[in-house]
Formats: structure tokens, sequence, C-alpha cells
């Protein structure tokens, strides 16, 4: 993007996928010459796995609402499918359904028995997005202190161009907690969902909430 100067308002448009991706314009062999080069800097992204996840149904699925799959929310219909088959339910595109957090959670545990690769970006593990275990990243930038770790960075390797505190989630619609969401989810499915985030955990760093180990902890 060096000498691009046209504003990009949108990110998540197509042309501009292409001007930031590096796969939309280098060859595969040219991707993994620039992510194994010794001059290159490589950071990665990540935000807390439940977060993460919760913040992906929240958007996907309207907060829980009833909605019409038929009238956007990000394409949510093939989603939908995916659960009515999970129920055996018939699927129409223009009738009203409400997405459970529930439903969400057996939706991730269904599409895990096909691969990781058939799992939507949205929920897919972090390190399976960005390739963790093989491409040599030098930073970690998580979103809890992106601020922070930005400003490091930035000052780090001497870089002026790039605006700090940029952050914003002004279009937060909830204020539930990790309680709210899964106090009525099954003690198996809670297990099931934090193995499958497992790795995600231990390589980037992150906690166990104490809510699920107080949860899942043998009763005395």
């Amino acid at each position: 993007m060096n000498g691009y100067t046209k504003p990009i308002e949108n990110p998540h448009t197509e042309w501009a996928h292409r001007l930031v991706r590096a796969r939309q314009v280098l060859q595969r062999q040219q991707v993994a010459e620039v992510l194994n080069s010794p001059s290159i800097t490589r950071f990665i992204s990540v935000r807390h796995p439940i977060s993460r996840m919760i913040s992906a149904y929240n958007n996907k699925f309207d907060y829980g609402r009833v909605h019409v799959p038929s009238r956007g929310l990000g394409g949510t219909s093939q989603f939908i499918k995916y659960i009515m088959e999970m129920e055996g339910t018939e699927f129409h595109e223009d009738q009203p359904v409400m997405v459970t957090f529930r439903q969400f959670i057996n939706l991730i545990l269904y599409q895990k028995t096909k691969g990781l690769k058939k799992i939507n970006n949205h929920w897919r593990p972090q390190y399976h997005l960005c390739y963790a275990c093989s491409v040599p990243y030098d930073y970690i930038i998580k979103q809890e202190t992106f601020d922070e770790d930005l400003q490091y960075l930035t000052d780090k390797l001497n870089i002026t161009e790039v605006k700090v505190s940029l952050k914003s989630n002004s279009f937060a619609k909830s204020n539930k907690t990790y309680e709210d969401h899964f106090r009525d989810i099954p003690k198996d499915l809670i297990k099931k969902i934090l193995n499958f985030y497992r790795l995600d955990f231990l390589l980037f760093g992150y906690k166990v909430p104490k809510f699920f180990k107080n949860l899942l902890s043998p009763q005395r």
C-alpha cells in the first residue's frame, strides 16, 4: 500500500482486500518467501477465544434475536441451514428464526467434524487461520491491549505513519458476561468448546476465565 493515497473507508470491500491481503497480489511461493524472510517483521493480531466466539455469535445471529435469514446479517442462511440439518428441521429463508447460543456452539462442533477448513473464519481457531505453528511471528498483538501493543510495535520499528488508538467497538449492543451466555449451557458442551479452542489459549497466552474453572471443578 506504499504510496496509495485514496482513503479506504471500508476495509471489508473486495477491492480493499486486494490491497491489503498479500495472498491477493502475490503468488503462493512469493508469500512463503516473504513470511520467512529475515528482513521482514511478522506479527499476529489475536483475541481471547471465548470473547471472539461470542462476538461472532452476536454479529452473525443478531444477539440471539428473531430475524429473517433472507434479509441480511452477513449471509446467515448457510449457517442456519447447518443448524436445521443437525436438528432435522425444514429450513425456509423467509421464515423468522432465532438461533440460540447453544445452537451456535453445536454448529461449531458440527462444522469441526467436517474438518477445520470447513469452519467459518469468524469462529475457526486463530492458530489455524494465521498458521501460527509454521510462520515465525516476532510479535503477538492482543485486542485486549491493542493500543499499547501497537504503540510498542511502532516505537520498536520506528514507524510514524501508523495512527495508534484506532481500535473502536462503538457498535457493541450487548453487555452480557460469560456467565450470561453460558449459564444454561450443559457442562459437556462447555468442555468441548474449551477444548476446541485449546491451542488458541496455549499459543497466545490466554487464560480460561475463572467462571469456567469454578463451573467445571469437581463438587466437594
